[in-house]
C-alpha cells in the first residue's frame, strides 16, 4: 500500500489520510482508488466524505519533496481539529454567479478549455446548483435555472459527443467522468420536485447513451462500483461485474456507464423520477418522453426485470396519454413530441415487451393517419414531420410495413391534397414522395399529374418539382408512363407550361440512372426536332439536353458520342435543323473531357475528323447554305436574313467557322491546303458570298492563321491572297493581306538564308527562280521561295521599296507591284483608281526614302551618334511621336542596358570611366524609408493577389482556358482599332 500511496502523492493527491481510505476501500487497486478520489463523494463502509474539502486541484502533476512535505503539514493542521470522517459540506444558499458568467462567456467558443477540475467554472456551478437543488430552490435563482436549462446541455454535448473526445488523454477522460458524476448528483436532486426538468433529463439520456463518443472511447473501462453493489443491494439497476451475462466479455465493457447508472439510483434518482409521474399537474408528451427516454440507449446493461417493475405502470400511463390525444393536440407545434414519445415507447418495448412492438407501430401509424386526414395545415405539417422521421430513421418502423400502410390507406393522395402552394409543406412532402416513388403505380402517377390542372403556376412548379424528385427513383416502366403524360400535355399546353415540362425532363435526366437518362435524352432530342418550334424553346431543350451530360458521369460518354454522330447526320442532311446541330455539336465537344474513351478507341474529335470527315462536311454545308440563301433572296442577302426561320445567315456562317476553328485547335490539327482553298473560295471569292460573310471569312483566316502549316500559308498567299484586288479591300481584307504577305516574306528570307549555306553543287541553288512558282506548291509538296541572283533583279513575286534601284524603273512596274510596295510601306491606297496615281505615290515614297538616307549619311559623318536612338543606342531614329500631351513609356531589358552602357563607356576617356562605375551610397531621409516600406507593402499585397488569381487560372482545365481565350480574341478582333504611326 505504501508504494501506491507514493504514486498517488506524486499524481497530486496530497491528502494521505484520504488516499489511505481510498486504497483500503479499493483493496489496494490504484485505478479504483483514483476513481473514488476524483468523485464528488468518497464512500466508506461507515461514513460518507464530501470531497469538496479536499485540495482544489484534481491533478497537480508530479510534486517535489518540499511541496509534498508542505502539503502534508497543511493537511495535518486541517485535520488536527476535525476528524477525517467528519468533513463538513459547504452550505452556501446562493448560486456561484461569477463562475456561471465566466462559463457562459466561454462555453460557446470553438476553442474551449476542458473543465476537468472541480475548482473550475463547470465544477463549481455543478456543486453550487446541487446544493440549491437539495434545498429545493434551484429554479428560484435566475442564473442557476439558466445554467441547468441552457449551459449544461451545451457543455455536456461537447464533452460527450464531439469528435475531439477521441484525442483527449486519460487524465482528461477521468476529469470528464468526474463532471458526469457531479451532473448525475444534480439531476437526481432536481427530480425531487416539480416541474419536470426536461433539459436536464435530455442531457442525462446523453450520459446514458452507450453510442456517444465518450462512452465509445471509454467502453473498455472496467466496472469499479463494488461500493454501489454493497449499498444498493436489491436496488441495483445496472449490471455489475459480479452479475451473470450472456456474453462472457460483456462484463468487461462500459464499466463507467454502469457506474453512473447505479450512482443515479443510489442518489435516489429513480425514486424522484417516479415521483414526477404523480405530479398534480397533468404531464405533457414532452415531459413523458423526457422521463422515459434516459434509459432507452442503455437497456442492454440493465436488469430488465427490475426495469419492468420500476416503469411498467408509467409506460402504460404514457401509452394511454397518446391514445387519448384529441384533434386539438395534433394541431399544435408540440405535436412532434407525441411522435417522439411513441418512438421512445417502441424502443422500450422492443427490449422489455417484445410482444407489444407491433401494437406500438400500429398506434404510431394510426395517429399519423388521423393527422393527415385533418384539413388543418398544422396537423398535416406535423403528420409529414412525423412520417419523415420514420422514413429517415432506419431503426424505426420497418420500411415494408410503412409502404404497405401508405398504399392501403391512400396516403399519397391525402398528402398531396394539402397546401402544395406552401413551400415548407412541399419540402416535407418531398421526403415522403421520394420514399414511395419506387412503389408508385400507373394510377398514382396519373393522379399526381392531373393535380396540376387548373392550379396556379406556383402550385404547378411545386407539383412538378415533386414529380421530378420522385421520377429519379422510377424504373424504366414508370418513367415511360410519366413520359406518356408529358407528351400528351406537350401537344396541348401553353408555352409557359411547355417550358416547365422541358425543365422537368432536364431535372429527371440529371438525377436518374443511365438507362432512364438515355430515355430522357431521346425525348428531349425528338422534341427539339419538331417543326415550327420557337428558337427560345429550342435553345432551352438543347440546354437541358446538354446539362444531362454535364454531370461528369463517365458512363455517359457512349451516349455523348452517339449524339455527336446524330449531329453529324443532321449536318450532312443540310436541312432545317443545320445550325442547331452545329451549335449542339460544338457544346458537346466543348464539355468533352480528354481521354474519355479507352486507349484502344479514338477520341471523339479524331473520330469525327478522320472517320466522318466533319471538316469537309462543314465546308460543303457552308457553300450550300450560302447558295440557298442567295437563291431565296435573289441576291439581296442582308445581315438579318433567316436561313431556317430561326437563325440568321450571319449566325449560320459564324457557327460553321467557330466549330471548324474549335476542331482544329482542340484536335491539334492543321487545315490542309485543299480545304483552305475551298473555304477561301466559298467565303471570299465566291460571287454568291455576302459582304458580312466575306468579312467573317477574312477574320477567320486572320485568327486561325496558326491552324495552317507554313507550306499551306505560303501556297495560300500565292494562290489566293495575293490575287486580291487591293484597291477595293476593306480594312479587314487589308489586315488579312498584310498578315499573309508578312509571313510569306519572312519564310522567303529564312529559306534564302538556308539556301546560301548549301554547297553551290546543290540542285536547289541551280534552280532558276522562274521555275519556282505557285505551281510548285501543292498540298503534299513543300514550296521553295525564289533565290535572288548576284546581279540586281526585280522580284516580281512580291515587291518592296528596297527592290527599286532607280526612279525611272518605277514606270516599268505593274499595277499589282505598285500596290504591294505601298501596302508594305503602310501607305493607304484607298481612292486610287488609275495606275498613274499609284506611280506618283511610289515615286514620292522613293524620293523621301532616298533623301532620308542621304541626310542620315551626312549626319553620321559630322556626329556618328547624332541620329542614334537614345533608348537602345543601337539603331538610328526612324520615327517620332507628336507632342500630344500623353505619357509615353518604354521598356528596357538587361541586354539593352548592357549595350547602352558599352556604347557609353566606349565614348568616355580613361579618367571618366571610374566615375560612373564607382559604387556609392549615402543615408536617405526617413521619409524615403517610409515611402519605400509603403511601396513594398502595396506591391506585395498586389503580387499575392496576382499569384492567387494565377493559381485559380491554372486550376481551370486547359480546354476551358483555351475556349475562353478564343472567345476573348474573337471579341477583340471584332473591334476596328487602328494604330497610326506618324513619322
Amino acid at each position: 500500500m505504501e508504494e501506491n500511496m507514493g504514486i498517488l502523492e506524486n499524481m497530486g493527491f496530497i491528502d494521505r489520510e484520504l488516499n489511505r481510505q481510498a486504497l483500503t476501500q479499493a483493496e489496494n487497486d490504484i485505478v479504483e482508488a483514483i476513481t473514488f478520489l476524483t468523485g464528488p463523494i468518497f464512500f466508506n463502509d461507515d461514513f460518507v466524505t464530501f470531497n469538496e474539502q479536499r485540495p482544489t486541484s484534481i491533478f497537480t502533476g508530479s510534486l517535489t519533496e518540499d511541496q509534498i512535505e508542505q502539503q502534508q503539514n497543511i493537511t495535518l493542521d486541517k485535520t488536527s481539529n476535525t476528524s477525517s470522517n467528519e468533513l463538513p459540506m459547504e452550505t452556501s444558499a446562493s448560486f456561484t454567479t461569477s463562475a456561471f458568467l465566466d462559463l457562459e462567456n466561454s462555453v460557446y467558443r470553438d476553442k474551449w478549455s476542458i473543465p476537468i477540475k472541480r475548482e473550475e467554472n463547470l465544477g463549481r456551478c455543478l456543486l453550487s446548483a446541487t446544493r440549491l437543488a437539495v434545498d429545493g430552490i434551484a429554479d428560484q435563482d435566475e442564473h442557476c435555472k439558466k445554467f441547468m436549462e441552457i449551459l449544461i446541455p451545451a457543455a455536456f454535448q461537447k464533452l460527450q459527443c464531439s469528435d475531439p473526445v477521441n484525442t483527449w488523454s486519460t487524465m482528461v477522460q477521468l476529469g470528464i467522468f468526474d463532471m458526469m458524476q457531479l451532473l448525475v448528483d444534480l439531476i437526481a436532486a432536481r427530480l425531487a420536485y416539480s416541474p419536470v426538468p426536461t433539459q436536464l433529463l435530455e442531457t442525462l439520456a446523453i450520459l446514458f447513451d452507450h453510442d456517444s463518443v465518450f462512452q465509445q472511447k471509454n467502453k473498455n473501462r472496467s466496472y469499479n462500483g463494488s461500493h454501489y453493489d454493497e449499498q444498493l443491494g436489491e436496488r441495483l439497476l445496472a449490471k455489475s461485474s459480479s452479475s451473470t451475462f450472456s456474453d462472457s466479455n460483456e462484463n468487461e465493457q462500459y464499466g463507467w456507464l454502469r457506474e453512473i447508472i447505479n450512482r443515479f439510483v443510489l442518489k435516489d434518482g429513480i425514486q424522484n423520477l417516479k415521483r414526477q409521474f404523480k405530479s398534480e399537474k397533468p404531464l405533457t408528451a414532452l415531459e413523458y418522453n423526457a422521463l422515459l427516454s434516459p434509459f432507452v440507449q442503455c437497456m442492454d446493461y440493465l436488469f430488465i426485470d427490475k426495469y419492468q417493475q420500476l416503469f411498467s405502470e408509467h409506460v402504460e400511463e404514457a401509452l394511454n396519454y397518446v391514445k387519448n390525444c384529441k384533434e386539438e393536440d395534433y394541431k399544435t407545434e408540440s405535436a412532434s413530441s407525441i411522435f417522439e414519445l411513441l418512438t421512445t415507447l417502441r424502443k422500450i418495448s422492443s427490449v422489455v415487451w417484445e410482444n407489444r412492438v407491433a401494437q406500438m407501430e400500429e398506434l404510431h401509424l394510426n395517429i399519423l393517419l388521423k393527422m393527415v386526414n385533418l384539413s388543418d395545415f398544422n396537423a398535416k405539417m406535423n403528420s409529414l414531420k412525423g412520417l419523415s422521421k420514420i422514413i429517415e430513421n432506419p431503426t424505426s418502423i420497418p420500411r415494408d410495413i410503412v409502404s404497405k400502410w401508405i398504399i392501403e390507406h391512400s396516403i399519397l393522395s391525402k398528402v398531396l391534397e394539402g397546401d402544395i402552394d406552401q413551400i415548407q409543406y412541399v419540402e416535407k412532402a418531398r421526403t415522403f414522395v421520394d420514399f414511395i416513388a419506387p412503389s408508385m403505380l400507373k394510377e398514382d402517377i396519373e393522379m399526381i399529374w392531373k393535380m396540376q390542372h387548373g392550379r396556379s403556376l406556383a402550385t404547378v412548379d411545386h407539383l412538378l418539382s415533386l414529380i421530378a424528385s420522385a421520377a429519379t427513383k422510377f424504373n424504366l416502366e414508370q418513367l415511360n408512363c410519366l413520359i406518356g403524360f408529358i407528351d400528351n400535355s406537350w401537344k396541348t399546353e401553353t408555352i409557359p407550361i411547355k417550358e416547365k415540362l422541358i425543365e422537368l425532363l432536364g431535372a429527371i435526366g440529371r438525377g436518374c440512372q443511365e438507362d432512364s437518362a438515355a430515355r430522357v435524352l431521346e425525348v428531349l432530342w425528338d422534341m427539339a426536332h419538331e417543326d415550327r418550334l420557337h428558337r427560345s424553346m429550342l435553345d432551352h431543350l438543347l440546354y437541358c439536353h446538354l446539362r444531362v451530360f454535364s454531370e461528369g458521369r463517365s458512363s455517359y460518354d457512349e451516349l455523348k458520342r452517339d449524339y455527336c454522330l446524330k449531329c453529324m447526320t443532321d449536318l450532312q442532311r443540310n436541312q432545317g435543323w443545320l445550325v442547331s446541330a452545329l451549335k449542339h455539336l460544338y457544346e458537346l465537344l466543348l464539355h468533352n473531357p480528354t481521354n474519355t474513351f479507352k486507349r484502344s478507341e479514338p477520341d471523339l474529335i479524331s473520330l469525327l475528323v478522320h472517320k466522318h470527315d466533319v471538316i469537309s462536311a462543314l465546308i460543303r454545308s457552308l457553300s450550300t447554305c450560302q447558295l440557298d440563301v442567295w437563291n431565296k433572296t435573289h441576291g439581296h442577302v442582308t445581315i438579318d436574313t433567316l436561313v431556317d426561320g430561326r437563325f440568321t445567315h450571319q449566325e449560320s456562317i459564324k457557327t460553321h467557322l467557330d466549330l471548324l476553328s474549335f476542331l482544329l485547335k482542340k484536335g491539334n490539327l492543321y487545315l490542309i491546303l485543299k480545304r483552305s482553298e475551298e473555304l477561301w473560295d466559298t467565303l471570299i471569292t465566291n460571287e454568291n458570298a455576302s459582304s458580312f460573310g466575306r468579312e467573317l471569312g477574312l477574320n477567320w483566316f486572320i485568327t486561325c492563321v496558326e491552324d495552317f502549316n507554313r507550306d499551306s500559308q505560303l501556297a495560300l498567299f500565292e494562290k489566293r491572297v495575293s490575287k486580291l484586288d487591293l484597291t477595293n479591300l476593306s480594312p479587314k481584307g487589308f489586315e488579312c493581306y498584310k498578315l499573309y504577305f508578312a509571313r510569306y516574306n519572312l519564310e522567303r528570307f529564312r529559306r534564302a538564308k538556308r539556301s546560301s549555306n548549301v554547297s553551290n553543287k546543290s540542285t536547289l541553288s541551280n534552280t532558276p527562280s522562274s521555275n519556282i512558282n505557285s505551281s510548285c506548291v501543292s498540298e503534299h509538296s513543300e514550296p521553295i521561295a525564289p533565290i535572288e541572283d548576284a546581279s540586281p533583279k526585280l522580284n516580281y513575286a512580291c515587291m518592296t521599296l528596297n527592290d527599286i534601284s532607280t526612279l525611272e524603273s518605277i514606270d516599268d512596274l505593274t499595277t499589282q507591284q505598285l500596290q504591294q510596295i505601298l501596302v508594305h510601306s503602310y501607305v493607304s491606297i484607298a481612292g486610287c483608281v488609275e495606275k498613274s496615281e499609284l506611280t506618283s505615290k511610289v515615286k514620292l515614297l522613293y524620293r523621301d526614302e532616298k533623301q532620308k538616307k542621304e541626310s542620315n549619311a551626312k549626319i553620321s559623318k559630322e556626329d556618328p551618334n547624332e541620329n542614334l536612338c537614345k533608348v537602345c543606342l543601337d539603331a538610328n531614329i526612324d520615327c517620332v511621336v507628336l507632342n500630344c500631351g500623353h505619357l509615353c513609356l518604354f521598356g528596357e531589358r538587361p541586354a539593352e542596358r548592357r549595350k547602352r552602357l558599352q556604347n557609353l563607356i566606349s565614348s568616355l576617356s580613361d579618367n571618366e570611366i571610374p566615375k560612373i562605375l564607382l559604387a556609392w551610397y549615402h543615408d536617405g531621409p526617413d521619409e524615403l524609408q517610409t515611402v519605400r516600406y509603403w511601396i513594398a507593402e502595396y506591391s506585395l499585397s498586389r503580387a499575392k493577389e496576382r499569384i492567387e488569381k494565377l493559381k485559380e487560372y491554372v486550376a481551370i482545365p486547359e480546354v476551358y482556358r483555351t475556349a475562353n481565350i478564343q472567345g476573348l480574341y474573337r471579341e477583340f478582333t471584332n473591334h476596328n482599332i487602328t494604330l497610326q504611326l506618324i513619322e
